[in-house]
């Protein structure tokens, strides 16, 4: 095939097979979520729950206490890929190494904030997508971005990106609309896609524009 500007992923649009040993989804979301809660990756040690209740203290809403601890971990740990060769996988590392060396790749980052979100007193959990392509409804490992994910206190989870949103006012990148991604949550999740945020853009500034006086706009 050839390659042109702009074009979709190859996974996208050229003939791939997948194969799996998982029978669904759900499966899949369970293992993931059991083999990190088995290696106990998201423990807060006593330095990361110290330094939790400095960030937090001021907080004055669920959301500012979130907002503070992802972009605490985004702009605080520095990305670093180095592979530690049999070490890396789908067992994110723990809260210790990630505390100590203040760096990493996605899943550190992801790690670091569940880690944190815990020690404040929130339901969190990690994520995997599939950033820049899609992810076919077949559970094979079609994954190559760890995210996490927050549990609110109306139920629902919301995404967050440590990874992406570095010095940005963002807690999950605009560039990853319309992304698949499975939670490994306790309950077991199937695959899910999150939404265009383009419509919420459009009446927000839609609205914007009707409240401005016409000399401002």
């Amino acid at each position: 095939m050839k390659a042109e500007s702009n074009m979709v992923a190859w996974d996208d649009v050229a003939p791939k097979l997948l194969l799996s040993t998982s029978p669904d989804w759900k499966a899949k979301s369970l293992w993931f979520y059991n083999v990190n809660e088995d290696y106990h990756s998201f423990d807060p040690t006593p330095e990361v729950r110290e330094k939790v209740s400095e960030l937090v203290k001021n907080a004055r809403t669920e959301l500012d206490s979130i907002s503070l601890l992802t972009h605490w971990v985004a702009d605080n740990m520095r990305y670093s890929g180095i592979s530690m060769g049999k070490g890396e996988g789908y067992t994110l590392h723990n809260c210790k190494m990630n505390f100590t060396d203040r760096c990493g790749v996605c899943k550190d980052k992801a790690s670091m904030l569940i880690a944190m979100l815990r020690a404040a007193g929130f339901k969190a959990y990690p994520a995997m997508t599939m950033a820049g392509s899609r992810i076919d409804y077949i559970p094979a490992d079609q994954f190559n971005h760890s995210v996490t994910v927050v549990k609110r206190r109306n139920g629902q989870y919301q995404l967050l990106d440590p990874t992406w949103v570095p010095f940005l006012r963002e807690l999950w990148s605009s560039a990853e609309q319309q992304q698949n991604y499975l939670m490994g949550v306790p309950e077991g999740a199937d695959l899910k896609l999150h939404p265009s945020l383009l419509p919420k853009i459009i009446i927000f500034a839609s609205i914007l524009n009707r409240r401005l006086p016409a000399m401002e706009r």
